[in-house]
């Protein structure tokens, strides 16, 4: 007699086996749309920095004026001047395209007198209870620091919080600029 089609045993099984390669994909993939978020979010916070310290060099004079602080300014303004073009056609914001909420930090645009250069950051008001990724960088006051590695929150240690890695104690930030 001749067979037509699968047996109920033969379909279990191929279901099965794509439902195991379905969980083995899933992860991976969630890992990697996570990182491609995370460039394009680093990304975009490099070309804020640029257009910062575009503008910064063609108002150095006020950036110099303000001495050891830095010359603060937002996403907003710089969209005003255009520097930058905004992600929206109602609204001058640039996305987070991690979670697609503007990007509401401030730009400090500094002075450095060793260098005789302007230099630009983006950064967030620290939050020890926040998640911080390597490169980000934030601010206490008027002093900016840079993650150096993933930093999780409270029980991290705060802005002086450290890790161990290969028996050594590192620093979660290094300041930038004070």
């Amino acid at each position: 007699m001749k067979k037509n089609g699968f047996t109920l045993v033969e379909v279990l099984a191929i279901l099965i086996v794509l439902g195991f390669l379905v969980a083995l994909t899933i992860p991976a993939y969630l890992t990697v749309l996570k990182s491609v978020k995370r460039d394009n979010y680093q990304s975009k916070v490099r070309e804020i920095e640029v257009a910062a310290k575009k503008y910064g060099e063609s108002v150095k004079d006020d950036v110099k004026s303000v001495g050891n602080a830095c010359y603060r300014i937002t996403v907003e303004r710089l969209i005003q001047l255009g520097e930058l073009t905004s992600d929206d056609d109602k609204e001058d914001v640039i996305y987070n395209a991690t979670d697609n909420t503007p990007l509401l930090g401030e730009i400090r645009v500094c002075y450095d007198e060793k260098n005789f250069d302007i230099e630009a950051y983006y950064t967030v008001e620290f939050d020890s209870s926040s998640l911080y990724h390597k490169g980000d960088k934030v601010t206490i006051g008027n002093t900016i620091y840079e993650c150096l590695h993933d930093y999780t929150g409270e029980k991290s240690g705060g802005i002086e919080g450290s890790y161990k890695e290969d028996n050594k104690t590192l620093s979660y930030f290094k300041e930038l600029w004070n």
